[in-house]
């Protein structure tokens, strides 16, 4: 075996690559708020794994209390800490009440082993199990954050834990079969089997760090995303948000029965609330307006603030008639709200224009061009009504036109 391959050498290194992990995680605590404990307790982590393999490298230049007992002991402790790190980046309740008691049991058993070169065995095989156990409940969370992560580095992490497991699995099982033959001053022999163990060892901050923050970037990107097609007054989607989300909703439709159903919807007279009441109060109406769309719509639908008081909306529905009703509810709904502005108490109402795929045209353009022409004519019809056909006369629903007092 080559010097630089040796035993103490592969300990060292990993100690290096570990505290760079670790300061790798700890410094990217900032960039995502809701991951920061995750990161924290990763960073934490893979510093007591670090200062296990320290240690174990300097065995024979300190006292057999350090190199060997407090070494086998933080190496174990660290497998309960990637699976705390693990639990608070899958979104979950820490569980520190169980997480000291495992821990006062593992410095229990290793204080009861001593630094006698002939328990390297058992020290070795209570590691073993705590890695194995930590990657036994680590993979089952991950697992569960299918459909929530990106699935790139969700995968990796999964991958990770799960070989790792294994890993320490089939090392235990050597080390209960074959032993571990240590030199006289207590350092693991170098044989092929434990080099390949502690080179992946000595790998392991690294892969677990890439694991962590791969996660941590994707759900940074995911928010970058989110806010770019998110509207920050109202939440609704912006209208490039509408229309990406719109047409893969018209993409999927095609071939299916049912139709899909556009509404364009104004808010009557906003800008006479604006005048009067001020933009401030402007924005409340807004945001009201906002809540009750997401209150009254099913979870399928698409809606958008698509520019200054004007929303739009995209659903699935059985047929235009269904499309009318559904809108005609949107308006009974918002007749019964107000917002509260001082003293003043502001009774909104809207127009909507409707417009259905396919009786009105199968692309997204034409859905709008049809949706905003019948809205014009709900407003030019007296206000607070539905248009969902060209024949005006036959399709108003007339309502009490609430203006703003």
């Amino acid at each position: 075996m080559l010097d630089f391959l040796d035993i103490r050498t592969l300990f060292f290194i990993g100690a290096i690559n570990a505290f760079i992990c670790a300061l790798m995680m700890i410094g990217s605590r900032r960039l995502h708020p809701p991951s920061r404990p995750a990161l924290l307790w990763a960073g934490a982590t893979t510093i007591t794994l670090g200062a296990a393999m320290a240690l174990v490298a300097s065995r024979g230049h300190l006292p057999d209390t350090i190199s060997i007992l407090l070494a086998n002991t933080l190496a174990s402790i660290g497998a309960l800490g990637i699976y705390q790190s693990f639990r608070l980046l899958c979104l979950r309740k820490p569980r520190h009440l169980p997480i000291a008691l495992v821990a006062l049991v593992i410095v229990t058993a290793h204080a009861s082993l001593g630094t006698s070169y002939d328990n390297h065995e058992a020290r070795i095989a209570i590691t073993c199990m705590m890695q194995f156990a930590m990657a036994a409940l680590t993979v089952p969370m991950l697992l569960r954050r299918r459909g929530i992560d990106a699935p790139m580095p969700l995968n990796w992490s999964i991958c990770v834990m799960a070989t790792f497991g294994t890993l320490n699995l089939l090392r235990l099982a050597a080390v209960i079969r074959q032993g571990v033959a240590v030199d006289s001053g207590g350092m693991l022999a170098g044989s092929v089997m434990q080099t390949v163990a502690i080179t992946l060892y000595a790998l392991g901050p690294m892969a677990f760090a890439l694991a962590f923050i791969g996660i941590v970037n994707a759900r940074i990107a995911g928010d970058l995303r989110r806010l770019a097609i998110t509207d920050s007054l109202t939440g609704l989607l912006t209208r490039r948000g509408f229309h990406d989300r719109a047409a893969l909703m018209l993409e999927r439709s095609e071939g299916q029965t049912g139709s899909i159903a556009l509404m364009m919807i104004d808010i009557d007279h906003f800008k006479s609330i604006n005048d009067r009441f001020g933009h401030g109060c402007g924005d409340r109406v807004l945001r009201r307006f906002g809540r009750l769309l997401e209150e009254i719509l099913p979870s399928r639908a698409i809606a958008c603030r698509h520019g200054g008081e004007e929303f739009c909306v995209m659903i699935e529905c059985g047929d235009a008639d269904a499309a009318r009703r559904l809108a005609e509810s949107i308006c009974e709904r918002v007749r019964a709200e107000s917002v509260v502005d001082g003293e003043h108490r502001i009774r909104l109402s809207v127009s909507i224009g409707v417009a259905t795929d396919p009786f009105d045209g199968t692309g997204l353009d034409r859905l709008l061009t049809s949706a905003d022409r019948r809205a014009y004519f709900a407003k030019d019809s007296g206000r607070g009504c539905v248009i969902a056909d060209d024949d005006v006369s036959t399709q108003v629903r007339h309502a009490r036109d609430f203006a703003p007092s």
